[in-house]
């Protein structure tokens, strides 16, 4: 069984996945067909909306728009995109192994700055002093 890929949306600044189910009071949903949309409810395909009420009658009741039958709408569920956690493992290893390199090498400016004085180096002497330490 091939599982369809949802369809994601963004509205009011957040990702949204379109799923096909019967909505619950307080929920979003999105109108998918509005063929049958009368002057007694002003909204077209795409308009989103608040559940306020569900199954009264079969109709889903909506601020503003009234009764929204099912086949008009779909639900819009907070959709989140999720790092697998060894992914995230593995960028904090990279990042503590960058990070106990940069330590070290502050350690040596330390050690210069103790031994000689920062003023007698320029930033190239420095650079230079710091990179012949490292191949020892």
């Amino acid at each position: 069984m091939v599982k369809a890929e949802a369809e994601l949306l963004e509205h009011d600044g957040k990702l949204w996945r379109k799923v096909d189910r019967d909505a619950k009071e307080g929920e979003l949903i999105i109108i998918v067909d509005a063929s049958d949309v009368q002057q007694a409810k002003p909204y077209e395909k795409g308009t989103v909306m608040t559940v306020v009420v569900n199954e009264i009658g079969g109709l889903t009741i909506c601020k503003l728009y009234g009764h929204i039958s099912r086949y008009e709408y779909a639900v819009l569920e907070p959709y989140e995109i999720h790092e697998a956690p060894t992914e995230i493992q593995a960028q904090l290893a990279r990042q503590q192994r960058h990070l106990e390199a940069l330590e070290e090498r502050l350690e040596d400016v330390a050690e210069l700055a103790e031994g000689n004085g920062l003023s007698t180096y320029t930033t190239t002497q420095l650079a230079q002093e710091i990179a012949r330490r490292s191949l020892r």
